[in-house]
């Protein structure tokens, strides 16, 4: 669920929102799981052309009784600047967030990441987005693993790219195409046992991409159908608790359609949207191969 709240002003705009998630496993499992995180932005909007906003949000993730040694709390912030000047708008953007897991102290880490985007228009509806960044985790505590190869403290770091190139083919279709490239290193968090292993999300390197067909269809619905996938090489714990890497080929195909309910009163929106995916992933470790499919239905109401 999320809930969001905006308030201009005289010189910007103050948002604040709550996301939140649960998720229970009754009667295959006793384990339930619950995601709460609050946030506040706020984008000053005096210089002309030119924005600068900063943003912050504290947040957890609960597991009970299950898998409690991977709950953790964390704080996070935000800092941007984005210019409109020019012909390629630019937005650059800094990150700093604080996670702990009060069960697990060898996974508590502290993150910093950079984000670069531009963006330009053709008058041939043509979009082109280009994206790069860059983060890094340091790990607050040391573990056995740290010292046996010579290290005082764990850390891990990732580059990223993407790109996406979006095409109007008529007034009321559109074709879309998006890639993206990862290069990171890494280890993944081993504490006390083997069960308690976090695999660390930087240490991988692939990539990936997709396209979509997007058609706004008659009686206000758009339809959205896509295909993608990812080639990744991920850092991780086998079963046997040896650290090792593995290959994973996942693809992806899908369909989305979204629409506003038909009594709607004016000032308001009460839209719609449902989603059939089927996807399938093949690895070198078969613990990590699987078939999937998933229907999501989805409702938003604006005022």
């Amino acid at each position: 669920m999320k809930l969001g709240w905006d308030c201009p002003t005289d010189e910007g705009k103050l948002s604040l929102a709550y996301t939140g998630s649960v998720y229970s496993f009754v009667p295959e499992s006793d384990w339930t799981a619950h995601q709460h995180t609050v946030s506040a932005s706020y984008s000053d909007y005096r210089a002309h052309d030119f924005l600068l906003g900063m943003s912050g949000e504290v947040g957890g993730n609960w597991n009970r009784p299950a898998y409690s040694a991977y709950s953790y709390y964390e704080l996070g912030w935000s800092g941007w600047m984005r210019s409109s000047t020019g012909s390629w708008p630019v937005e650059a953007r800094m990150e700093l967030g604080s996670r702990a897991y009060p069960e697990s102290g060898a996974f508590d880490f502290r993150k910093i990441a950079f984000e670069f985007s531009a963006r330009h228009q053709w008058q041939t509806r043509t979009t082109l987005m280009l994206n790069a960044g860059y983060t890094t985790r340091s790990y607050s505590n040391t573990t056995i693993d740290d010292l046996l190869a010579g290290r005082t403290q764990g850390s891990s770091y990732q580059y990223q790219t993407s790109a996406l190139v979006g095409q109007g083919l008529t007034e009321k279709t559109g074709l879309r195409l998006s890639g993206w490239a990862v290069k990171g290193d890494g280890e993944s968090r081993w504490w006390e046992d083997y069960w308690q292993v976090l695999d660390d999300p930087l240490a991988r390197t692939g990539f990936g991409g997709r396209i979509q067909l997007s058609w706004l269809a008659p009686a206000a619905l758009t339809a959205r159908g896509y295909v993608g996938g990812q080639r990744l090489h991920e850092k991780y714990v086998t079963v046997e608790g040896n650290h090792s890497d593995r290959l994973d080929r996942f693809g992806e195909a899908g369909v989305i359609v979204e629409g506003l309910l038909p009594w709607t009163a004016a000032g308001r929106v009460f839209s719609w949207s449902l989603e059939l995916n089927a996807a399938r992933q093949t690895s070198d470790d078969t613990q990590y191969v699987y078939e999937r499919v998933a229907a999501m239905v989805g409702i938003k109401y604006a005022w």
